[in-house]
């Protein structure tokens, strides 16, 4: 019987090992910012998965560089109120920030030297002089609406931009459920180990 007195700390350690391997689960599957590699190494955002109102374009996803904003990355997101953009950044995508309705402060460094056409169209809060001295490619479409393309596409909802982990949370579930029925067990076998010897 004296093997029952290992269950309790059997049972701690197991559910502890499933925690550390729940939440490193977690955590590799919740970074807000999608994004694809360039051929340089470095990264380009192309999404974004959270629902926050202030954002910070960082300087390093997944230990990539981040160097440029692409096409429509948060276009359609109308709760949005200000944008900090890392000094990294060189370019912004065509209508990368279209339809941000809220949005009323952005941030964009002088390495910034590329904006691409309605990259904040149908932003009515910004204006003109939120553009570096730095751009290169001066046009009069950055803050153009588009009515060349039905509003439909061309601002998409939060709700499908928002990050839905419901997969990851009833796996966490299940674990956890199974862990404290595992943990149950262990110490029901223990009680019952110390009754039978008394």
């Amino acid at each position: 019987m004296k093997r029952f007195k290992l269950f309790p700390l059997l049972s701690v350690i197991f559910v502890f090992t499933l925690f550390v391997i729940s939440l490193t689960a977690f955590a590799d599957e919740t970074s807000v910012f999608d994004y694809y590699k360039n051929e340089d190494g470095t990264v380009t955002i192309t999404g974004y998965k959270a629902n926050d109102l202030n954002i910070v374009i960082p300087t390093e996803v997944d230990t990539y560089k981040v160097t440029a904003i692409g096409d429509n990355a948060f276009s359609g997101m109308e709760r949005i109120e200000k944008i900090t953009i890392n000094a990294d950044i060189t370019s912004i995508g065509s209508s990368a920030f279209y339809g941000c309705v809220s949005l009323a402060e952005i941030e964009i460094p002088d390495t910034v030297t590329q904006i691409g056409e309605y990259a904040f169209g149908n932003c009515p809060l910004l204006t003109a002089d939120i553009i570096p001295d730095s751009l290169q490619n001066k046009n009069d479409k950055i803050f153009a609406h588009r009515d060349d393309i039905n509003s439909d596409v061309a601002t998409e909802s939060e709700a499908d931009k928002t990050n839905d982990n419901t997969p990851i949370i009833v796996i966490l579930v299940i674990i956890s459920a199974f862990a404290v029925v595992a943990c149950g067990v262990c110490v029901w076998m223990f009680v019952k180990s110390k009754r039978n010897k008394g």
